[in-house]
């Protein structure tokens, strides 16, 4: 059930709107099943996406990839299977992106869970924020951790992507990759500029391939994007910068 918004104006139904959308999908996502020949489903950040787009996974391991890059804020579940570390974001409440995570993990190379407190995050995993909580990621002992910092929304929105990207931006580390897909409003937006202006390699969808052309196209205008491609191109984008080692030389170029 969701209740039609008493005060609250245009901006209200928009977040109405998006919301309906969230459980909708949530719904028709349903129970994981085996596939023979599964594609892979695609989310949002992700860093950071509610995109439902289908792709084909790459080839499982990569020869060439740099182990040191870091952490990849992302939505891209397309991926081998020693992918850097991968966090996402994805708009939904509590109590569906554990299900959510698990689908995921079921049609992907890389391991996918709902993100734990404290949990280390490690090449060749992804973790999705848990919803209804503010997800961020920190430097411990030379190790990138999960941590939960509170409920309050942002950007009317929790977990919010601007909240993770901020976080990753402080890590005084420049092998980060952060990728914002598919979705209403401009979530995302401000947290991928910073994380661009922190060396941070980043990406955003193309207008063409987005059912919602609302955050990447705030990244594009705020100049925050190095890179735009559609969900499918997102991993051999990623791949393709990390073995070329553009990741330090693109956080320089507009």
């Amino acid at each position: 059930m969701v209740a039609k918004p008493a005060t609250g104006g245009s901006m209200a139904l928009l977040q109405l709107g998006e919301d309906l959308a969230e459980k909708i999908r949530a719904a028709v996502a349903g129970p994981a099943r085996p596939a023979a020949n599964p594609g892979v489903r695609r989310r949002t950040a992700r860093v950071f996406s509610r995109d439902r787009h289908r792709s084909q996974p790459l080839h499982r391991g990569h020869r060439g990839i740099d182990r040191r890059y870091r952490c990849h804020p992302s939505g891209s579940a397309a991926a081998p299977v020693d992918f850097p570390p991968t966090v996402m974001v994805q708009h939904m409440p509590e109590g569906f992106t554990y299900s959510f995570a698990t689908r995921l993990n079921d049609f992907s190379a890389i391991r996918i869970s709902e993100a734990v407190d404290g949990e280390r995050i490690e090449a060749g995993k992804g973790v999705l924020a848990r919803g209804g909580l503010q997800m961020v990621v920190k430097a411990a002992g030379g190790n990138l951790r999960i941590a939960y910092a509170g409920s309050q929304p942002v950007n009317r929105h929790s977990p919010s992507v601007d909240v993770l990207f901020d976080s990753v931006a402080r890590i005084a580390d420049r092998r980060i990759i952060g990728v914002l897909l598919t979705g209403m409003g401009a979530d995302g937006a401000r947290g991928l500029l910073n994380m661009r202006q922190n060396g941070a390699l980043t990406i955003a969808q193309t207008r063409e391939s987005c059912v919602v052309y609302g955050m990447p196209k705030m990244a594009v205008e705020l100049g925050a994007a190095q890179y735009q491609c559609a969900p499918g191109d997102v991993p051999r984008t990623i791949m393709h910068a990390i073995k070329t080692s553009r990741c330090t030389r693109a956080a320089t170029a507009r």
